[in-house]
């Protein structure tokens, strides 16, 4: 009896592996995970981004041209390993070609958060770099993240904000970053990842609009105090007393989850 094969591992891939597991370090990449969370996994590799860089672009050099299909293949052998050193080379390859996810972009990226995202350093940089750019190009992407805004993934709802804090940056979508608020507020967002990137977002459009963003703040009630602490952190400190003087139900929401965690 034939034994399965096994798939065949691009080339690019197996580059960057091999050079990435000769430069391991574990001491490292324990240190790491103090900082991005006990699910995070590396090689260890010291000054990972730029010598991950500097390794693909070598191992791109050595293979010569690959096409749109083949590109995304090896973004998601990358992804798939959920190794740290491997994500940012998938992120990194696949800068400057998000066209090559074609039409339903968006769709094929949740896929990848859904499955292969653990940690907030893939996620925000998959964000900040990719994501946000396929978003920018689809005429229905509104409707989109708001629909990540309710995922049960939290990583995939952490996208959402992340996605729309950078939309806000390159000026579009204030309004959407209130409406996202609200959505997760609604839904007692409690995810302690997820709360800290809708803070941001919102300590985001604090820089972008301050009125808006102050009075929002301000008459909004029931927004984690996480939240608030995160989006009120570039305010002077006289305006986030005021802010945190002027709600006084902020700490409801966490009631609610302590009687909801109680009845469990």
């Amino acid at each position: 009896m034939e034994l399965p094969r096994r798939p065949m591992i691009h080339p690019i891939t197996l580059a960057m592996r091999q050079y990435m597991q000769a430069y391991a370090d574990p001491v490292h990449a324990a240190g790491a995970r103090k900082y991005f969370g006990e699910h995070f996994l590396a090689y260890g590799v010291h000054g990972a981004k730029k010598k991950v860089a500097q390794q693909l672009r070598a191992a791109l050099k050595a293979y010569g041209p690959i096409d749109g299909a083949v590109r995304l293949s090896i973004v998601e052998e990358l992804l798939a390993s959920r190794m740290y050193e491997e994500g940012q080379a998938a992120i990194l390859l696949l800068n400057g070609h998000a066209a090559d996810l074609g039409y339903n972009g968006l769709e094929r990226l949740h896929g990848w958060i859904d499955q292969y995202v653990d940690n907030w350093g893939i996620c925000d940089s998959l964000c900040l770099g990719i994501v946000w750019q396929v978003a920018q190009a689809a005429s229905q992407h509104v409707t989109i993240l708001m629909a990540w805004a309710s995922d049960p993934n939290p990583w995939v709802r952490r996208a959402a904000c992340v996605t729309v804090l950078r939309l806000n940056r390159a000026g579009q979508d204030a309004d959407v970053a209130i409406e996202l608020s609200n959505s997760l507020l609604l839904q007692h967002e409690c995810d302690h990842w997820v709360q800290k990137a809708w803070g941001w977002m919102l300590k985001q459009l604090v820089a972008l609009h301050p009125e808006l963003a102050e009075r929002y703040l301000l008459t909004r009630q029931g927004l984690p105090p996480l939240v608030v602490t995160h989006a009120t952190a570039r305010l002077p400190k006289s305006v986030r007393a005021h802010i945190k003087r002027q709600r006084p139900s902020c700490h409801a929401f966490a009631n609610i989850h302590s009687r909801e965690n109680t009845n469990a």
